[in-house]
């Protein structure tokens, strides 16, 4: 009888003992699950990152806290990155461009690496009236200026131009990008739209129009799609380089394990492996064009 309690006992203690085990080891699970990103960046990435964590978030059935995106630049967020304040940072260009311009110490990153995942091109849409096929960067920029003001100046029609763009209200990316490519600020005497398919039903009805968007959202009965300086917008020139107006958005990340929690780094690991899977070009492609070798 004292034999077959003890072994009671002992069954009972190695069953307590393997249910606290099991217990301990689904909240750490819950936990790694749960484990929300903060990263920061690029003003023009930001959106398309937004997007991305909180789809992540959503395959994760992340409920309790979002992972978060900082809109404060490449600088800002390199320096947080550097600080460990950060798990990542999203950038427009790669780690070692942004080296030399922010004067970084070679030995502080060169643990650290810059991913590509997406294209972010803008193409102009003009109405088919206009009379032009193809239009330079320096053009562009006295258009959306209002210095150039008729289509003749430029070999086309004689019509005035009217230009159009997206509202700064609708907070995209875009006008940031475009402007940064012109190197000149747009004009605000150009009427705004809240969204892409409305400017493009203006410019297909108004002769003289013009407008910018992203690739994505341009569709055929909106009106012509111009050449930048002999270049056609398309998937092939745009994921080529050949087509300039547009740019790569890179992920950076810091694989030094020195100093940095080991489920926070994994998670970050499996954020880059989601936004390259398909189900992360997929919400990619909503906006913007996957990148590919």
């Amino acid at each position: 009888m004292v034999m077959f309690t003890k072994k009671l006992i002992s069954l009972s203690t190695t069953y307590l003992l393997f249910c606290l085990l099991f217990l301990t080891a689904s909240v750490s699970y819950a936990e790694d699950t749960n484990l929300t990103l903060h990263s920061g960046g690029c003003k023009t990435e930001y959106y398309l990152i937004k997007d991305l964590l909180s789809a992540y978030d959503s395959q994760r059935k992340v409920q309790d806290s979002e992972s978060k995106a900082l809109k404060i630049g490449n600088k800002k967020a390199v320096n947080l990155l550097l600080q460990k304040k950060i798990d990542f940072a999203f950038t427009c260009k790669p780690i070692q461009k942004l080296a030399k311009k922010l004067n970084l110490n070679e030995v502080e990153i060169s643990t650290w690496e810059s991913i590509p995942i997406a294209k972010d091109p803008i193409v102009i849409v003009s109405n088919t009236k206009n009379g032009v096929d193809n239009i330079s960067k320096e053009q562009l920029a006295d258009i959306f200026q209002r210095k150039i003001k008729n289509w003749k100046t430029l070999g086309g029609k004689k019509l005035k131009i009217r230009s159009f763009y997206l509202s700064p209200k609708v907070q995209s990316g875009i006008l940031p990008l475009f402007e940064e490519f012109i190197g000149a600020k747009l004009s605000k005497h150009s009427k705004t739209k809240n969204k892409p398919s409305a400017l493009g039903e203006l410019v297909s009805k108004i002769p003289g129009s013009i407008t910018f968007m992203a690739f994505n959202s341009y569709r055929e009965d909106y009106g012509k799609l111009l050449s930048i300086d002999g270049v056609k917008p398309s998937t092939k020139t745009i994921l080529s380089g050949e087509y300039p107006l547009s740019t790569t958005y890179y992920l950076t990340i810091d694989s030094n394990s020195e100093d940095r929690d080991e489920d926070r780094m994994k998670t970050v690991s499996d954020f880059v492996d989601f936004c390259l899977s398909k189900k992360g070009k997929k919400e990619i492609q909503k906006k913007y064009i996957p990148y590919s070798k």
